[in-house]
């Protein structure tokens, strides 16, 4: 018997399997589900690092420190002002306030407060003023003169006063003697070392109407 190998029958096989591995090359880079890395319905293939346009996160708005609006003056309604221009309430717009919140950076200032809310009546001559748009912030006290006999007027909690008088350091003893309590105010009092003394002819009041 012939043994030598039918060479024609092997170039046969060789052929067959060449033409088979380039059909199923051609099918895979026909299938639109599976070209180039790209997922259809899915999206991009998943990588090991992402991409992302800058547009997607525009800037933050700047912000300021500055307090908004223009800065309010003497006459101008829920003010208390220290001569010549030094604002004390509203208080974001205070100066000499320090980070302790004390008041004697006005000593010896002429004091014109405008359209203030009365925050409270802890005392016959006394009462705390605040900014009636802020009504929540750190109030200021006024005590009026003369001292007793007691003034003409009763002012009361939520009136509005107006008035003009003179930033005045306190003593020590100060919250005692003009009758400030512990509840009333007197750690602030004595932390701010500083009132408004207000004659009481100049002082116009705006009684609170009940309504």
């Amino acid at each position: 018997m012939d043994e030598r190998p039918n060479w024609w029958l092997l170039m046969g096989l060789t052929v067959l399997f060449i033409l088979a591995a380039v059909t199923q090359c051609g099918g895979a880079r026909n299938d639109p589900d599976k070209s180039d890395g790209i997922v259809r319905g899915g999206g991009p293939a998943p990588s090991a690092t992402s991409v992302v346009r800058r547009d997607e996160f525009p800037p933050a708005a700047p912000t300021s420190t500055e307090p908004s609006g223009a800065t309010p003056k003497a006459g101008d309604p829920g003010t208390l002002v220290a001569s010549p221009d030094d604002v004390v309430i509203p208080r974001r717009f205070a100066t000499k306030v320090d980070s302790n919140g004390s008041l004697k950076g006005y000593a010896g200032q002429r004091a014109t407060g405008t359209d203030l809310l009365v925050k409270s009546v802890p005392a016959d001559e006394g009462f705390w003023v605040v900014d009636p748009d802020d009504p929540d912030s750190e109030p200021v006290w006024v005590q009026l003169l003369p001292p007793p006999p007691e003034s003409p007027y009763d002012v009361d909690q939520g009136d509005t006063v107006s008035f003009t008088g003179t930033f005045v350091t306190d003593g020590p003893g100060f919250p005692d003697e003009v009758g400030v309590t512990d509840s009333e105010g007197k750690a602030m009092l004595l932390r701010q070392g500083a009132h408004v003394d207000v004659d009481m002819q100049a002082l116009d009041l705006d009684p609170l109407i009940p309504g």
